[in-house]
């Protein structure tokens, strides 16, 4: 009887390498899909943050509690708010630096004397921890007239 011979290093290392350059394509193309898709989601709680600051902002320019006066031809009126954090559960916990900058466009008169301005609202997001992403803007506008 013949006796069998074991496999040598050699010829596992062989076969792995054979392993690896076929199943090397097939995973990092979900692998890169997948950071796509996480990219997108915090992009999206992003803008729905950004969206929630609209909201108070626009209440707050209506009830006047941002004087109309801090609002001055060309001079942006800055705010930075306490840091929002951005959770996708199981995958990114991230907190961002959020920063507000509104700016104005020159008075307007109306048909009856009334006075409006063009308000351009930014809202950033910048990544708190240093090497994690790049700074998120979003840019909105608002009509608003003088009460």
């Amino acid at each position: 009887m013949k006796k069998k011979l074991p496999f040598l290093l050699l010829e596992l290392l062989i076969a792995l390498t054979l392993v690896s350059f076929f199943a090397l394509p097939l995973i990092r193309t979900p692998l890169e899909t997948l950071h796509q898709e996480t990219a997108c989601l915090i992009r999206m709680q992003l803008e729905l943050e950004s969206d929630l600051v609209l909201a108070e902002i626009r209440t707050r320019l209506y009830q006047n509690t941002i004087p109309w006066d801090k609002l001055n031809n060309g001079e942006p009126y800055k705010e930075e708010s306490n840091s929002t954090l951005v959770e996708l559960p199981g995958v990114f916990k991230q907190p961002f630096k959020q920063e507000i900058l509104l700016t104005a466009g020159r008075e307007k008169k109306g048909v009856q004397g009334e006075l409006y301005r063009l308000i351009n609202i930014i809202i950033s997001f910048t990544p708190i921890e240093s090497g994690r992403g790049k700074t998120t803007i979003f840019e909105h506008q608002l009509f608003l007239e003088k009460t």
